[in-house]
């Protein structure tokens, strides 16, 4: 299993430690994002440097209290520091002494810090101590707390005296660790074709828990019957077990995802997908659970009203959304002895074509998210636009002023009618109305028609867009 370099992620965790101290940093992400081994390379690299600050770093997960007091102990006189008093605040005390006396720059990293605290809560009280003194002392450290709620971060941070409530504290952030980003993808497969990368994307995701089992010298079939389809496969299986970490009785709720899986958007296609919610009112408390969880999303059109009722649900990992619109409805087969490649050949390459083709619109605006992908200037809003008359995949503002409508084009050429549906829907609307500038694009992975590209060359303001080329 080759390790994705993510050199995004390096320069934003170099630059968090670069703040003046002392400071604290909150590193947060979803199960599976590489927060722990992100933040491993950044404390290896910070411990080699000639003149590097010392570094203490502690696990949550190591287990029970005394395990991780043993280990807190071994890890701060690697570090040069013996406590005189082995408990928390002992060690937490010397490191204090240390700083007053050297003035050299510490790095103090707890990972898991919601097991850590649960585990033993003295470490939390020794903790706050150590930031409460550092703060008053103005002591050169750096607190990083990875995968840590808010609630444990204020359990923590706590009030320094002489602090008006509610001040703003300018000596934290928090670093969110999203997915591998389509570029970092790229780098990691030099030698796919963008088509396979982008259909890859679409059904296994970009997260490094997933990505780190793909063999880069098979093409994206080979890889998704390998490791979701086949029974054996190390990601088989690896959704519903995620979903009952999260839910005692995952039933309903892998009933929406399925919903979502397969189409459904808003509010009332969830509710004709599942029978087994008999009411409407009795989807939202399951929808809010999976919100809350990051299994969903909840988007809104960008010409929507705050309080307006125009949202649609989708799937957050595509890796959730392919196990429910293609793997799992095949497990009653391979549970008969169906070989993954027989099956794939007799129909379920067809289901997992569709289940790209559904996942393609948010990695479009994804894309275009990181990069201006095939516009001049960056995007300075992004999403969709959807409502009577009009359903538009792609729309924002660009930082020029211009205004953007976009749609996806997929198992086949782009047309001219493709050309003309868009305008259509781009008149339907209200967004960008006014504006000198009203680009309409039209993104294809298989090209256009003659008609339409000579069209495209009259008109200055409709462009084609090969998906290949942003993945």
């Amino acid at each position: 299993m080759a390790t994705i370099v993510r050199s995004s992620l390096d320069a934003a965790f170099t630059a968090a430690l670069e703040r003046p101290a002392p400071a604290l940093l909150r590193v947060s992400g979803p199960r599976g994002s590489g927060v722990s081994r992100a933040l491993r390379d950044c404390l290896r690299r910070e411990r080699e440097a000639p003149t590097g600050p010392r570094v203490w770093a502690i696990a949550g997960a190591a287990g029970r209290s005394e395990r991780l007091l043993f280990q807190a102990r071994e890890g701060l006189a690697r570090a040069g520091v013996v406590a005189a008093s082995p408990d928390w605040i002992g060690l937490v005390d010397a490191l204090l002494d240390d700083l007053a006396r050297t003035r050299r720059p510490w790095i103090v990293a707890l990972d898991d810090v919601a097991d850590l605290l649960a585990a033993t809560p003295a470490a939390g009280e020794a903790f706050s101590r150590l930031w409460a003194g550092a703060r008053r002392g103005g002591l050169p450290l750096h607190l990083v707390l990875a995968r840590a709620d808010p609630g444990a971060v204020d359990r923590i941070r706590g009030e320094v005296p002489g602090e008006f409530p509610g001040t703003p504290r300018v000596d934290s952030e928090t670093l969110e660790v999203g997915p591998v980003r389509f570029d970092e993808v790229a780098q990691h497969l030099p030698h796919w074709r963008p088509r396979d990368r982008l259909y890859l994307h679409a059904c296994l995701g970009r997260w490094p828990a997933a990505l780190r089992f793909v063999d880069r010298r098979s093409g994206w079939v080979a890889n998704l019957l390998g490791l979701v389809v086949d029974p054996h496969g190390p990601l088989h299986g690896w959704v519903p077990r995620r979903l009952r970490e999260v839910v005692k009785k995952p039933d309903r709720y892998s009933a929406i995802l399925a919903a979502l899986a397969d189409g459904a958007q808003d509010w009332g296609e969830i509710r004709g997908a599942t029978p087994a919610f008999t009411e409407g009112n009795q989807i939202a408390p399951y929808l809010s659970t999976l919100e809350s969880a990051g299994w969903i999303r909840k988007r809104a059109s960008l010409d929507a009203s705050p309080k307006s009722r125009k949202r649609r649900y989708a799937i957050v990992d595509p890796l959730v959304g392919f196990w429910h619109a293609v793997a799992e409805p095949a497990l009653g087969e391979l549970l008969s002895g169906r070989a993954p490649r027989s099956l794939w050949d007799s129909g379920l390459s067809v289901e997992a074509e569709s289940s790209v083709h559904r996942r393609i619109p948010s990695l479009v605006r994804e894309a275009i998210a990181e990069s201006p992908g095939p516009f001049p200037v960056p995007a300075r809003r992004l999403g969709a636009l959807w409502g009577e008359g009009y359903d538009l995949d792609v729309a924002g503002t660009l930082r020029n002023g211009a205004a953007v409508y976009g749609a996806c084009v997929l198992g086949r050429a782009a047309t001219v009618d493709d050309a003309t549906r868009l305008d259509a829907h781009m008149r339907a609307t209200r967004y960008g109305f006014g504006r000198e500038g009203r680009i309409r694009v039209l993104f294809t992975l298989d090209g256009a028609t003659t008609a339409l590209r000579r069209r495209a060359a009259r008109d200055h303001f409709l462009m084609l867009a090969d998906l290949s080329a942003l993945f």
